[in-house]
């Protein structure tokens, strides 16, 4: 039986041991690509590195990610940068700051901000605490009780009780900022988690977190006892937002519920309204009419950009709290913007790692016949490579669209390069022995 088939002007041998080699190889490779990806995301060994395989994705979320371009619509950020302001207390100055973040809120409060965002955390100042330290504290209460929500960072600590898959994670102590009875009552009797949120992140930025099981203390970590699940920082304040957020969103609700963290499609850092605080603490606010027509207080301009709006105030430092992420590096604050922006927007993406390889071998299934039957047809060749690389962005762009999927596209792209190295050292895949 003559097993060779014509197409075109040539012809084309069955498929041997010199096709399968190679793909196998191929496929082997790929795998291994993806774990490595995974695992400098997941450990941060190599910043460059990292951050050059993050943008690869950043590639994939301008295409696909973020189909309806969105832009920033319930946060406004408030910068305590030393760069840009050379007169605004730093973390070095640990008391100043808290001062100044005192004098801060009790402006805000004039703004009638939808919820306040302290992408901070507060441990007890040792030896001996903070001489303003009942002043914040006394400035939350008065917002909360104003019916404003102030979400107030917690961080858990970089150690553990235990190591590997025993560690127990917990929270690092933090001043007590509670009311009596501080949160507002929702229709369905929820009180809502105006209180605190962890700003501690996913490892892998594109994921946004949602909780995290930790444990209140070390103490409690040792005993193994009152371990609970912790809203993070951009849930909670999401969640003071809008009280009926997992009612509006199933799909959200079913995240929380299976604890997975689910990908988004991110904004831009310059997409995002950014003010200095020192604008807010200088700002005149005491402006009269001059034709009498109109006396007594008015906000700045600032502060009415404020209004309604969830202001998210976090301190831009590239050494302590600077990330990469599929846009470039960004600060810690502004990632919390993001992760409030897609929790409000709906912008967020279940993983589906299976169709990362399924989708990924079959880009390099094809790819491989397309060298292989049209190798003396340069043009056909490439139009063809050009049309497989575009469904794949079809499809890609489908399961984002449709079922909300997020397939990470960087299988596909390490194939194409897998391929071309393979086919060069292993030369025409369709030579017969």
């Amino acid at each position: 039986m003559n097993r060779r088939k014509e197409v075109g002007n040539g012809t084309v041998r069955p498929l041997g041991r010199k096709f399968w080699v190679p793909f196998l190889l191929a496929c082997v490779i790929v795998l291994a690509a993806e774990a490595g990806f995974e695992y400098l995301v997941e450990n941060e060994e190599a910043p460059g590195i990292t951050q050059s395989v993050f943008n690869i994705t950043g590639l994939y979320q301008r295409i696909v990610a973020a189909p309806r371009n969105p832009i920033p619509r319930y946060t406004v950020i408030l910068e305590i940068n030393p760069v840009k302001d050379r007169t605004v207390v730093s973390l070095n100055d640990i008391c100043d700051q808290r001062e100044m973040m005192t004098r801060l809120l009790k402006s805000l409060a004039k703004a009638l901000p939808k919820v306040i965002v302290l992408d901070k955390y507060y441990a007890p100042h040792t030896p001996r605490p903070c001489p303003m330290d009942p002043n914040l504290v006394q400035a939350i209460q008065d917002l909360r009780r104003n019916n404003i929500p102030v979400i107030v960072g917690r961080r858990s600590s970089d150690e553990s009780v235990g190591e590997g898959s025993d560690a127990r994670y917990f929270l690092t102590p933090s001043i007590i900022f509670e009311d009596p009875d501080p949160c507002l009552e929702t229709s369905n009797t929820r009180k809502l988690p105006c209180r605190e949120g962890v700003i501690n992140i996913d490892p892998d930025t594109r994921k946004l977190p949602l909780e995290w099981m930790l444990y209140e203390g070390k103490e409690e970590a040792k005993k193994g006892q009152g371990r609970d699940w912790h809203d993070t920082l951009a849930l909670s304040a999401a969640r003071a937002y809008d009280d009926m957020l997992l009612t509006r969103h199933p799909r959200l609700a079913e995240f929380v519920n299976v604890a997975e963290h689910p990908y988004i499609s991110f904004l831009r850092q310059d997409d995002f309204e950014a003010i200095l605080v020192n604008q807010i603490l200088t700002a005149n606010t005491s402006v009269g009419a001059n034709d009498g027509s109109y006396t007594g207080e008015k906000l700045s301009a600032e502060l009415r950009k404020m209004s309604g709006k969830i202001v998210v105030i976090g301190e831009i430092n590239k050494d302590l709290d600077d990330h990469p992420s599929v846009l470039g590096r960004m600060s810690g604050v502004y990632l919390q913007a993001n992760y409030i922006e897609a929790l409000l927007d709906d912008r967020y993406y279940k993983p589906v790692p299976i169709l990362d390889y399924v989708l990924g071998f079959m880009i390099l299934a094809v790819l491989e016949l397309i060298l292989i039957v049209f190798r003396n047809q340069l043009w056909k060749m490439a139009l063809l490579i050009v049309a497989l690389f575009g469904l794949a962005l079809v499809i890609v762009y489908l399961f984002i669209k449709l079922p909300g999927w997020y397939v990470n596209p960087v299988p596909v792209g390490a194939t194409a390069v897998v391929i071309k190295v393979l086919h060069s050292l292993f030369g025409p895949a369709e030579r017969q022995v």
